[in-house]
C-alpha cells in the first residue's frame, strides 16, 4: 500500500491522513476538500467518501489508483520530488511534494540470461 499511497499522494496535494465518520478502521490516506469539508477515504481495496463533494473525490482516488495500476505499479524509490511549503489554517507549516516525476535511473533492469528467472 506503501507503493500506492505515494503514487496518489503525489500526484493530488489533497491527499492526507483521514476517517470518514461511520467507517470501521482506522482510517487511511485520502483528498479531503476544505471548501466543502468532503473527503474520501482509502481502505484496504476500496475508497468511500463523505461530504457533498465526496463523488468528485472518490472518482478521481480511483482514477489516480487505476494509472498507478496501468504504469505497473511503481515503487516509492521509483519517484523523485521536491517540496514547497504549505501554511494550514492554524499557521503550522508542512512541506509537501509536488512535481513528482519518474526516475529514470530506478527502472527495471531489462532482463538478461544473469538476472531472468526463466
Amino acid at each position: 500500500m506503501c507503493d500506492a499511497t505515494a503514487y496518489v499522494a503525489g500526484h493530488d496535494g489533497r491527499i492526507t491522513c483521514v476517517h470518514v465518520e461511520g467507517l470501521r478502521g482506522t482510517g487511511s490516506i485520502g483528498p479531503f476538500d476544505e471548501s466543502t469539508y468532503s473527503a474520501a477515504v482509502v481502505q484496504t481495496s476500496a475508497v468511500h467518501g463523505s461530504g457533498p463533494a465526496a463523488r468528485i473525490l472518490v472518482d478521481g482516488t480511483l482514477a489516480l489508483y487505476r494509472a498507478w495500476e496501468d504504469t505497473g505499479r511503481p515503487g516509492i524509490c521509483a519517484w523523485h520530488f521536491d517540496t514547497t511549503p504549505r501554511t494550514a489554517a492554524d499557521g503550522s507549516v508542512m512541506h509537501v511534494p509536488n512535481a513528482w516525476s519518474p526516475h529514470t535511473d530506478h527502472a527495471p533492469a531489462a532482463p538478461t540470461a544473469e538476472n531472468s528467472s526463466a
